[in-house]
């Protein structure tokens, strides 16, 4: 029997409904390696949606935070030789658990340093999902050898303008996010204006979120940790989409108050960790815009 576009859409949202749950039920540890631009954000994150954090930055504690952890965050927004190593030894021991590991490679087309240890971790190590934006995601597929020169260039750690996602080429981004999703067998998530989500099999678009989050440091940093927050408890994909979604709307619900209160971009960063707190099951079935591409 051909199951038609709605009855999709309608398993999928009951299907992040339950992933919201799960986590507020369970309130897994997830462990994260990140910058210290966005640590405080980071944390507050993930303890809002219903996860429980853990940070660290030492290479003794590396494996023994890896070894609990029910799912592990690497950001390289700071790269140095420290983190390097630590990545590496935590690395083996979320391999010998199964543990899902979420990539959020900031910057990967600045420097070789960040393209060298992607590629490492990918060629190496169990990764479970790679979160960036677009220019990252290329960057990513053109470092493999999936694309050719389909990156135009980050702008530092951002995206670049002609990569930004909109309804003009979202099905040209989609299609290069769904081959490199396929090639590594990574689900792959490239936030922007609007949000692409794929396995390599399925892939979906997020059309929630608000322009206020570009214009605070580490909402995308953010997002990569309640990624990883969903995924320690429910199945990676599932987890992947409502971790975007449950961001969207909570940019959505900030910028709606700070505009109604003519605030600025400071009381934004607050409401959206207010909103990520406040977002429940019953917002997430009524405003995820959720489209299946292909």
């Amino acid at each position: 029997m051909m199951i038609t576009m709605k009855e999709k859409a309608k398993t999928i949202t009951n299907e992040i409904l339950k992933a919201l749950e799960t986590v507020k039920s369970e309130k897994p540890l997830t462990v994260g390696l990140t910058n210290n631009v966005t640590i405080n954000d980071c944390t507050n994150a993930m303890l809002a949606v219903g996860g429980t954090a853990a940070m660290f930055d030492d290479d003794e504690d590396g494996a023994d935070f890896a070894a609990i952890a029910q799912s592990f965050v690497i950001n390289i927004g700071k790269l140095n030789r420290m983190s390097i190593k630590i990545i590496k030894e935590s690395c083996k021991r979320t391999d010998e658990n199964n543990t899902p590991v979420i990539i959020d490679p900031v910057g990967i087309s600045v420097t070789e340093n960040r393209k060298n240890i992607i590629k490492y971790l990918i060629k190496n190590h169990n990764i479970t999902c790679i979160k960036g934006n677009m220019s990252e995601i290329r960057a990513i597929g053109d470092l493999m050898e999936i694309t050719k020169d389909s990156t135009t260039g980050a702008v530092g750690v951002d995206a670049n303008d002609n990569d930004l996602i909109n309804e003009k080429n979202l099905k040209e981004n989609a299609a290069i996010v769904k081959k490199i999703a396929k090639n590594l067998n990574i689900i792959i998530v490239a936030s922007g204006p609007i949000d692409l989500i794929s396995n390599g099999e399925q892939t979906y678009s997020i059309s929630n979120g608000d322009e206020m989050m570009s214009l605070i440091t580490g909402s995308g940093c953010m997002l990569s940790m309640i990624v990883g927050v969903y995924e320690s408890v429910n199945n990676p994909f599932i987890g992947a989409i409502a971790a975007t979604a449950h961001m969207g709307i909570a940019g959505e619900k900030a910028s709606e108050y700070v505009k109604e209160n003519n605030l600025g971009t400071g009381s934004f960063r607050t409401m959206l960790i207010d909103y990520l707190y406040k977002t429940s099951p019953e917002d997430l079935k009524k405003e995820a815009k959720i489209k299946e591409i292909f």
